[in-house]
């Protein structure tokens, strides 16, 4: 089976090759194309959530995102975050020397993110797949840092200064993106 890459062109969102299964067949400008096909539109600008994508030998492509359900969506878009957050945790498992059982994208109306220190689990909310990698790891650290300190108290405060130095400006510019 081959697998795909989906690259930003340019780089906006993401800065790793994000991994996704290959189907028997995609949408490519409003035209079903078979996976043997798909080489025809190499280095063509597809269009994806506002932004040029490039589709290349190694490169995945998404449906036309007007084909799409939006169950479909977002179970694409929660695909790419969770390759995006997957990229992020040898770091953070090395730096808190700390490792989630488990993680889960979830569509949330007014958190980023959520954790239980008890299971161990953490909740990402899905709309951090539009934004900047910076930012999805300042909401890891953070919600990484509650496995340790409860609440925000000087001890969860002082995680984040070990762990993220920038914090205040990463929670600054996450603010103003909801602003935006």
């Amino acid at each position: 089976m081959v697998d795909f890459t989906l690259y930003p062109s340019p780089p906006v969102f993401l800065r790793t090759p994000v991994f996704l299964r290959a189907q028997p067949a995609w949408w490519v400008a409003g035209s079903l194309v078979t996976v043997a096909d798909l080489s025809t539109y190499a280095n063509q600008p597809i269009l994806f959530r506002g932004r040029n994508f490039k589709l290349t030998a190694d490169t995945l492509y998404l449906r036309d995102v007007e084909t799409l359900s939006e169950e479909a969506m977002q179970r694409a878009l929660g695909q790419i975050l969770k390759a995006r957050i997957n990229a992020m945790l040898p770091m953070l498992n090395d730096r808190f020397e700390a490792e989630p059982a488990r993680i889960s994208i979830k569509r949330m109306k007014t958190r980023w993110g959520s954790c239980r220190p008890d299971r161990r689990t953490l909740s990402i909310n899905l709309h951090l797949v539009h934004l900047a990698d910076e930012l999805l790891e300042y909401v890891l650290v953070h919600e990484y840092a509650h496995f340790f300190a409860r609440g925000h108290g000087r001890d969860f405060y002082q995680l984040m200064d070990q762990h993220c130095p920038d914090w205040k400006q990463r929670r600054k510019l996450l603010n103003a993106a909801v602003k935006g």
